[in-house]
C-alpha cells in the first residue's frame, strides 16, 4: 500500500501569497486588467503547487513527487538515490526555522518539505535499505 506524506506550508509562503494578492488587487483597482489577470493566474498556480504537494512511497520502493494538477509527477527509484541529507536552511536562536530533506538522484537535486510530524518517518523510509 502506498504511504502518502503531505508537504509543509512554511510561514514565508503565506507572506508570498499575501503579496501576490495585494499586487493583483492593486492592478485591478488601477485598471491594469491584463497585469491583474496575470498575477491572479500566478497566485492560483502557486497555491496549487504549495497546498497539493505530496510525497508518495510505493511498495516497489519508488518515491513519487506530486505537486498538483499543473505539474508533472516525478518518479524516483529509492535504490537509485545517491545521497539523502537533512538540512536546516535558517536557524534563529539555535532553533531551525526551515528544515528540509535534500535528495540527489542522477545529477538532479530534489528538496522535500514534509510536514513536521511526518518528517522523521519519511526520512527513515528513504534511508532504510531493504
Amino acid at each position: 500500500m502506498n504511504k502518502v506524506f503531505r508537504a509543509r506550508v512554511i510561514w514565508y509562503h503565506y507572506i508570498y501569497f499575501v503579496l501576490l494578492s495585494g499586487l493583483a488587487i492593486s492592478f485591478f483597482m488601477d485598471n491594469f486588467l491584463s497585469l491583474g489577470v496575470l498575477f491572479i493566474s500566478w497566485l492560483i498556480y502557486m497555491l496549487e503547487k504549495t497546498f497539493h504537494t505530496q510525497y508518495i512511497i510505493t511498495p516497489e520502493r519508488t518515491l513519487i513527487i506530486s505537486q498538483g494538477r499543473f505539474f508533472k509527477n516525478r518518479t524516483i527509484a529509492i535504490d537509485e538515490i545517491e545521497s539523502i541529507d537533512e538540512f536546516y536552511k535558517l536557524k534563529l536562536a539555535g532553533i531551525a526555522v526551515t528544515e528540509f530533506i535534500l535528495i540527489k538522484h542522477k545529477k538532479e537535486y530534489y528538496s522535500l518539505l514534509p510536514a513536521k510530524d511526518e518528517k522523521a518517518e519519511l526520512f527513515q523510509l528513504l534511508t532504510n535499505k531493504e
